[in-house]
């Protein structure tokens, strides 16, 4: 009989059992913390990025890298209100680092960039030669200085 205290991991492996492996990997970027979530979008000529970021005060305050089909975004959310405590806080805050794979090379001088409502929207201008594989989008740890 399958009990969850025997073995701490055993309702992941019953679940891995049941839906798969690969299962989990799709909801892997939200349960990381400092994960953000993002959108891709793709047409003929350009990759645009939705990326919900609350708490920005305007675009220039993200860096962008941008080499080949690979973006890394670095910045710092804050959410504060004056004359108020936060007594419960599911926003996350504080600096991030975020890493993308998009479906193609991009032009690192051609970026647009908006930001409304909380919504980052990068907008890339394809590159014409070889594609590249697409992956999927990942977390990654990355030092300011390397950005």
């Amino acid at each position: 009989m399958f009990s969850p205290f025997q073995d701490p991991n055993a309702w992941r492996k019953q679940m891995d059992m049941f839906f798969g492996e690969s299962f989990w990997k799709k909801f892997e970027p939200h349960f990381q913390p400092g994960s953000t979530q993002i959108n891709i979008y793709e047409n003929d000529n350009e990759i645009m990025c939705v990326i919900a970021l609350p708490g920005l005060f305007k675009v220039d305050d993200i860096n962008i890298n941008v080499e080949d089909n690979h973006i890394v975004l670095h910045g710092e959310i804050i959410v504060k209100y004056e004359n108020f405590n936060i007594k419960e806080e599911g926003i996350y805050q504080g600096s991030f680092d975020r890493s993308i794979v998009l479906p193609t090379a991009v032009d690192p001088k051609r970026i647009k960039k908006e930001y409304e409502n909380g919504l980052l929207m990068l907008t890339f201008k394809k590159l014409n030669n070889a594609p590249a594989s697409y992956k999927s989008f990942k977390d990654v740890s990355t030092s300011r200085e390397n950005i």
